[in-house]
């Protein structure tokens, strides 16, 4: 649950977003954030569970893999997406799901995710 003093912060940092703003806090209240660690390599993925299913994110590039970042996003129509934008708040918060995996794991899950992306954007 996002606390009140939560929301005010949200809105007063990301209050321009609008819409996208709120679906990316109904994102972080469904806890749709996810934080795939592999060990004992380290490594991280991060996924975000939107209308459209997992999508790949990355906030240091920033990336995802929805369709809305592609078409808009790297077209300069818009500077973020609703995934990314609930990325960054469910990070601020520690407000997101860890799922640990080995990393004899890692290839599967790339491979399950990509399919999935890859599904999703001939869709």
């Amino acid at each position: 649950m996002i606390s009140k003093s939560n929301y005010e912060e949200f809105y007063a940092k990301y209050g321009c977003y609008g819409k996208k703003l709120e679906k990316a806090l109904k994102l972080m209240e469904d806890k749709s954030v996810k934080l795939h660690k592999f060990s004992p390599s380290k490594r991280e993925i991060w996924t975000v569970v939107g209308k459209e299913g997992d999508q790949l994110v990355d906030d240091s590039q920033p990336y995802c893999s929805c369709k809305h970042f592609y078409y808009r996003v790297l077209s300069g129509k818009d500077d973020v997406c609703y995934h990314i934008l609930a990325l960054r708040m469910a990070k601020q918060m520690n407000a997101y799901d860890v799922i640990e995996f080995q990393d004899s794991e890692y290839l599967s899950f790339l491979e399950i995710l990509l399919e999935d992306v890859v599904r999703l954007s001939k869709d």
